[in-house]
């Protein structure tokens, strides 16, 4: 499974990466499997009954889109930060520690393709004052805090 330089994989790769062979639905062990890929821990006791219900064993299972609206959810919950951090580790998918033009084209293209290339250029040119074709974190991270 490709990763990113946290180390986290697309959604679609985790969700399908935490079925069990033949399966197209989440259970509840899956999403626990999920869990661990994407955050590191196993899913507290009351995040399992507010996904899966309130009896065991949980009978309810996960479609990709549930899985999707339910880690969404859980993102917007998180500090600006972390998700600051995702979205420069998915545009950094070499891991090099900064992004470059092409990357940023590259994953706008592919996930926000109603953003306009020019925009992009803009941006990046602006934030690369030094004019080293390369931006960090931690500028891109000011840029998206302001």
């Amino acid at each position: 499974m490709a990763k990113t330089s946290t180390g986290l994989p697309s959604l679609h790769q985790v969700f399908t990466s935490s079925l069990k062979p033949n399966e197209n639905l989440m259970d509840s062990e899956d999403y626990k499997v999920a869990s661990i890929i994407l955050w590191g821990q196993k899913p507290k006791k009351t995040e399992m009954l507010t996904v899966f219900g309130s009896v065991k064993p949980y009978r309810h299972r996960l479609d990709f889109s549930e899985f999707q609206c339910i880690v969404t959810h859980k993102m917007r919950s998180l500090p600006m930060e972390y998700n600051i951090a995702l979205l420069f580790n998915l545009i950094d998918e070499e891991d090099k520690h900064f992004i470059t033009l092409a990357d940023l084209l590259k994953v706008f293209g592919q996930h926000f393709p109603a953003v306009s290339q020019q925009i992009l250029k803009e941006i990046f040119t602006h934030l690369d004052s030094n004019h080293t074709g390369r931006l960090h974190f931690s500028k891109f991270c000011a840029f998206l805090k302001k």
